[in-house]
């Protein structure tokens, strides 16, 4: 009663995903509820993707388990059992799995049909709520995609076949299904969306030393890697580490256009008729306003204090982790 009188959100999981009703109980050690770790969850996942050739075939099994994986949390949720980290946590953890899946799905079939390893290395960088761990039940993964050609290949056919692979990436989850939609958005790469979708290291490396606007440095600082190859990924953060935590700190004159552009984003994005002293996210002293006035201090000082690098965490506030039928965007 408690769940279904809560939620409109949680019923419409729970109609596709009846076997979660089943952990409304408790086992040996506790709420069934609880008993599966994001970690095991996301192994789950990822072997059960690995059982199919067709790339359609094994998004649609991470699909469901992600789905199985919703109801479960949500439940869990509206019933007291996790706190605000935990769910972020367990939320941001299955994201990745399914997104770690469907990479792993498309390259295996793209080799299959060449007949040859691929040409490059691929790693997926989490930005925003996902590379901060911090998702919500309606979130979108904010990423962005970079390669390496290996030894001996052409780096334009390596760069095309990442392409390849990203869009691929991107239509498979996206593709309509009875399961809560996965949109993966490149919208935060160099030159927004009318930049390449993938870029090689070097040209990341490039872009973020000559052309960085003080935005791309902000957005960079919760930049983490989260799927495909490990060691590329690492390598990307330590060329960004150089643009995120600027020795000396962040000039001036950027720290001026970040005030500009917060300005700009209250004006513009507090719905019209509410009360800038009053609004939770964009009012004074609100959400945004604690989030910016963080990252400015990260800007400012984290080349001298590495406690202030980033570190996938959940500071989401309460009120907007909870399954309503219409999930805010914080």
């Amino acid at each position: 009663m408690i769940v279904l009188g809560s939620s409109e959100y949680l019923p419409d999981l729970l109609i596709n995903a009846p076997d979660t009703i089943r952990m409304y109980a408790d086992g040996p050690s506790g709420p069934l509820l609880l008993g599966p770790q994001p970690e095991d969850v996301a192994r789950g996942i990822l072997t059960a993707a690995a059982r199919y050739d067709d790339p359609h075939r094994a998004v649609a099994a991470a699909r469901s388990l992600r789905r199985h994986e919703l109801a479960r949390v949500a439940s869990a949720d509206l019933l007291g059992m996790l706190d605000v980290p935990q769910v972020c946590r367990a939320l941001s953890s299955v994201w990745v799995a399914v997104l770690e899946a469907a990479l792993a799905a498309v390259i295996r079939a793209s080799e299959a049909e060449t007949g040859a390893p691929a040409p490059a290395d691929f790693a997926v960088i989490g930005m925003g709520r996902l590379g901060g761990m911090e998702l919500g039940y309606g979130s979108d993964a904010d990423v962005l995609f970079v390669c390496d050609p290996r030894p001996g290949e052409d780096e334009t056919k390596a760069v095309k076949w990442a392409n390849g692979v990203a869009e691929r990436v991107q239509k498979l989850l996206g593709a309509p299904s009875t399961d809560p939609p996965l949109h993966v958005d490149a919208g935060l790469r160099p030159e927004g969306r009318s930049g390449a979708l993938v870029r090689t290291l070097a040209a990341y490396r490039a872009y973020y030393e000559q052309w960085a606007q003080p935005w791309e440095v902000q957005a960079l600082l919760r930049a983490h890697q989260v799927a495909g190859d490990q060691e590329l990924g690492v390598r990307f953060l330590h060329v960004i580490d150089k643009v995120r935590y600027p020795a000396g700190g962040v000039s001036p004159e950027a720290v001026r256009e970040i005030r500009r552009i917060k300005a700009r984003v209250d004006s513009e994005r507090l719905p019209r008729g509410a009360n800038p002293a009053t609004h939770t996210k964009l009012g004074r002293g609100g959400l945004a306003d604690i989030e910016w006035t963080v990252q400015l201090m990260q800007l400012r000082h984290a080349h001298e204090i590495p406690a202030l690098h980033n570190s996938p965490r959940c500071n989401r506030s309460t009120s907007s982790s909870r399954p309503n039928s219409s999930p805010p965007r914080t």
